[in-house]
């Protein structure tokens, strides 16, 4: 994990890059190669504090550390603030802002209809005016956007290796939690994409199928 408390308080934006993206070999001249670096990188950062500022400027961020699972093309970072208040950051720039506003829209729906056992499964997001607070960051031909969480409390972790029947436990548990989207479908916004449901019936369907080939009790 990164943390970037001794970049905050020298308080300097101009410290070099934390991030740059890697890009496959092309034969560019100097120019076009120095155009395409300056729209990769990106001062995570900087776009974070800039995020907050335009959500809560009373509260000062001491430490920002990056607690990404590097399985997507988010990137999650854990802020916290000078009275020790604890916030989470999910910061994307892959696909398109519309869609990003819309699908945490969605999410955050989603989090308060799910009913038990579910309810507290998905973060909830920060509001700001009674919606999805949603920070678009844009400079030259960069385009990234940051929603924040409250923390998810989590009573016991999972073992790091899962023998057969944590791993039948755990299908049996993501296929009702599947099952649970689907009932309050109705009760969400509408999306311009159609395909999370359907993958949530299919992912369902398989589980089931699944655990129904091992005799494990059906869900």
């Amino acid at each position: 994990m990164k943390s970037y408390n001794k970049r905050l308080k020298d308080g300097n934006d101009n410290i070099g890059h934390k991030y740059l993206f890697n890009i496959a070999p092309i034969n560019i001249s100097s120019g076009q190669a120095k155009k395409s670096c300056n729209r990769l990188i990106m001062d995570y950062p900087f776009i974070l504090k800039k995020a907050w500022q335009g959500y809560d400027a009373s509260k000062t961020i001491r430490d920002i550390e990056d607690i990404s699972a590097m399985v997507s093309t988010n990137h999650v970072f854990k802020i916290t603030f000078q009275d020790d208040d604890i916030v989470i950051a999910k910061l994307s720039h892959f696909g398109k802002y519309e869609y990003f506003k819309e699908d945490h829209r969605i999410i955050h729906s989603l989090c308060n209809n799910l009913l038990y056992p579910f309810e507290n499964v998905l973060s909830k997001s920060l509001l700001k005016n009674n919606r999805v607070y949603i920070y678009r960051h844009r400079l030259g031909r960069q385009d990234a956007w940051v929603v924040f969480y409250n923390p998810t409390r989590i009573a016991e972790r999972m073992p790091r290796r899962l023998d057969e029947h944590h791993i039948i436990k755990l299908g049996q548990q993501i296929g009702k939690f599947h099952k649970a989207c689907s009932r309050v479908k109705n009760v969400l916004p509408k999306s311009s994409k159609t395909l999370i449901f359907m993958h949530f019936r299919n992912t369902s369907r398989k589980v089931k199928s699944n655990l129904d080939r091992r005799s494990s009790p059906k869900f």
